[in-house]
């Protein structure tokens, strides 16, 4: 059936009617070296990487073309403090020209230059040129890597400390909400609290006890490897917009009790090439459209035979009490009473490969419980075109509709990775456009339900 005639068609003109205005913009840039500023002549790409299930924050890289006298007397020459200012403007719908009745918005980053040869060293046998005739004489093409600010000072707090009576959940919002708070950085850029999905782990505890020194930035895997575990199906933890967002990595059950969801229209590509609206936000719902190229490949079948469906390990909590039966003068450990067996599914051949856990002796379920949830599905891959990467959120509850021969059949996941590349629209100097489009992956069933 041709996608213009299946039920699908309906909510993509849903979309593509729904007065949402496409974004048009621009990126300039700001060099600023110990003696002077450096205006960027032109911002070539930008692309940055969210792995929200890996890291913690974004890893942007810029590439942009600067006059290379400037560039080799005033960067160069001082590397270890360089920062760009990287500014993002509106243009207008019609001539696409930056639109000055809208504000600027823009960001200083920490840029980090590779090993770049200085064009006013070059020459060491004849006389070296000075900078302004290397200003007339050439630019140069340059890319580095930009670090915020922010993150740059997380990396290096470390904390530790004992917590009495509380929850795994309660610790790390306040450890990652307190310590976060006192950066030196400017007000708007201050890290605002913890956005958390509630944890499953919601067992009070005596004491937790936080290891000094601990890197502020690893709390949450600290907690969820060592402490008692988080969520029973991954957990990632990601800063975005001024937030710390913590949430289960492979729960593909929260689409329906999330307020803030998304949802991808899988369309054939080629099917609806250039279209200006290609996302519609509704509340706290994005609706997007996928008219790139996808790629799907259901593995979950393979990794449960290699790694396993279920898993097996010892309660360590058992040990030190019920561990053995007293009847008469022998001690009797009983199996059921001591070892935890249990599977995520049942194989439709009725073999289940139950393996040893990451820990054969354990007190933490949910960290064997998440290495389960990971082999229970696989990762789809899409491109939204025209995209607004903001409005993706770490780890935020997604359903894929796709059209199945006449069927409209669904999926439900987690947002994995996102890839946001910007580029310019034309080649030439003096255009102002920049495109923007990105990669998702998502984290899928395909027999999930919301």
């Amino acid at each position: 059936m041709e996608i213009e005639q299946s039920a699908l068609w309906d909510e993509i003109l849903r979309v593509i009617t729904s007065g949402q205005p496409p974004i048009l913009r621009g990126f300039k840039a700001v060099l600023h070296g110990a003696e002077r500023d450096i205006m960027v002549l032109k911002v070539i790409s930008i692309d940055r990487v969210r792995d929200f299930a890996g890291k913690f924050t974004d890893e942007m890289t810029i590439e942009f073309i600067v006059q290379a006298g400037d560039f080799a007397r005033y960067i160069l020459s001082n590397q270890e403090s360089v920062e760009l200012t990287l500014l993002e403007y509106p243009l207008t719908a019609v001539g696409a020209i930056e639109n000055i009745n809208q504000p600027l918005t823009g960001e200083r980053y920490r840029l980090v230059l590779p090993d770049i040869p200085n064009p006013l060293l070059a020459n060491r046998m004849g006389p070296q040129p000075s900078t302004e005739s290397l200003n007339v004489a050439a630019t140069m093409t340059v890319s580095g890597q930009l670090i915020n600010k922010s993150v740059e000072q997380l990396t290096m707090k470390t904390v530790g400390d004992t917590f009495r009576n509380c929850t795994i959940g309660d610790v790390l919002r306040a450890v990652m909400t307190k310590e976060s708070m006192n950066l030196n950085v400017q007000d708007e850029r201050q890290i605002k609290g913890v956005d958390m999905v509630p944890a499953i782990n919601d067992q009070l505890k005596s004491q937790i006890v936080i290891d000094t020194p601990t890197r502020l930035v690893d709390v949450p895997a600290y907690l969820h490897h060592k402490c008692g575990g988080v969520y029973s199906s991954g957990m990632g933890y990601y800063l975005h917009q001024d937030y710390w967002h913590v949430y289960p990595l492979y729960d593909t059950t929260r689409f329906n009790t999330s307020a803030r969801t998304l949802t991808i229209i899988n369309v054939p590509p080629n099917r609806l090439p250039s279209i200006p609206t290609t996302y519609m936000v509704d509340g706290d719902s994005l609706v997007v459209i996928a008219t790139g190229d996808r790629d799907f490949r259901d593995d979950s079948d393979q990794q449960q035979l290699n790694k396993g469906n279920g898993v097996i390990f010892a309660n360590a909590d058992k040990f030190m009490k019920d561990f053995i039966v007293r009847d008469g003068n022998k001690a009797i450990a009983a199996r059921g009473t001591t070892v935890n067996e249990f599977a995520a599914n049942q194989r439709t051949s009725g073999n289940n490969n139950l393996r040893a856990g990451i820990n054969p002796i354990t007190a933490n379920p949910y960290l064997e419980m998440s290495a389960l949830a990971r082999r229970e599905g696989s990762v789809a891959a899409f491109v939204w075109e025209h995209s607004v990467p903001e409005l993706i959120f770490p780890g935020i509850p997604t359903m894929i509709l796709y059209l199945d021969e006449d069927e409209v059949k669904q999926m439900f996941g987690t947002v994995l990775m996102a890839q946001d590349y910007i580029s310019m629209a034309g080649e030439g100097m003096t255009d102002k456009r920049h495109i923007t489009n990105t990669g998702l992956a998502v984290f899928v069933k395909r027999d999930s339900a919301a």
